[in-house]
């Protein structure tokens, strides 16, 4: 299954982004119960592998420990445009037992820049415009040693539930090559919708990558 890119701009959508968006998760009740629901879960940055989340250096005289506070407080969805990526599924997708949902994106993400220093925020006379961008900026940019993520991030306000719409509708999923056929089942049913493909990862025979072949009743 080949995944298209975008070639031309699509309402709000950023013409740079993919056109499909992935999302690892471990198979367990939670995810199961988002998937009947059609809901994903946004979580704050303290919950994250990546100790520097959100970490910044001030210059200037502005509200830096308010403004570093408040961009604690964000949800985040992180996706990325790579479901063949062997320590993504490591980490993300349960030691290659879980799954990769696969999303037509239909909303508005924002790319991951990737850095080997913080970024640096001065908020000294900026306008209201010019706050949030330095603002999103903070949330936005993470060490350059987690480029291989290829991430993309929807961030919500403190105010949002964490059980946030999908960013567009469901096409695929991707199931590790050590999934169970157990829980493969258990996700089928739980999403119960004949229209989306279902994956499975295989080893590549001569290169240390990841292939998927299409799963077939």
């Amino acid at each position: 299954m080949e995944i298209p890119k975008y070639t031309e701009k699509q309402g709000i959508i950023d013409i740079t982004a993919p056109k499909f968006l992935w999302k690892y998760q471990t198979i367990n009740d939670n995810s199961l119960e988002n998937l009947r629901n059609q809901k994903m879960w946004a979580s704050e940055p303290e919950v994250f592998n990546d100790p520097f989340e959100f970490t910044f250096h001030s210059s200037g005289n502005g509200e830096f420990k308010e403004l570093f506070e408040k961009s604690k407080k964000h949800k985040v969805i992180c996706l990325t445009d790579n479901p063949k990526n062997l320590l993504m599924w490591s980490h993300y997708g349960n030691f290659h037992k879980g799954m990769c949902l696969g999303f037509e994106n239909r909303t508005h993400t924002i790319p991951v820049n990737y850095s080997d220093e913080f970024p640096i925020i001065d908020f000294t006379d900026k306008d209201e415009q010019q706050k949030i961008l330095e603002f999103f900026k903070i949330m936005t940019t993470k060490s350059s040693q987690w480029s291989y993520e290829k991430e993309r991030r929807m961030i919500f306000i403190p105010q949002m539930d964490n059980k946030v719409e999908y960013p567009g509708e469901l096409k695929c999923v991707n199931f590790g090559i050590k999934t169970s056929n157990e829980d493969i089942e258990k996700v089928k049913k739980a999403i119960n919708d004949e229209t989306v493909v279902y994956l499975k990862s295989i080893y590549n025979p001569k290169e240390y990558k990841l292939d998927w072949i299409e799963l077939v009743e």
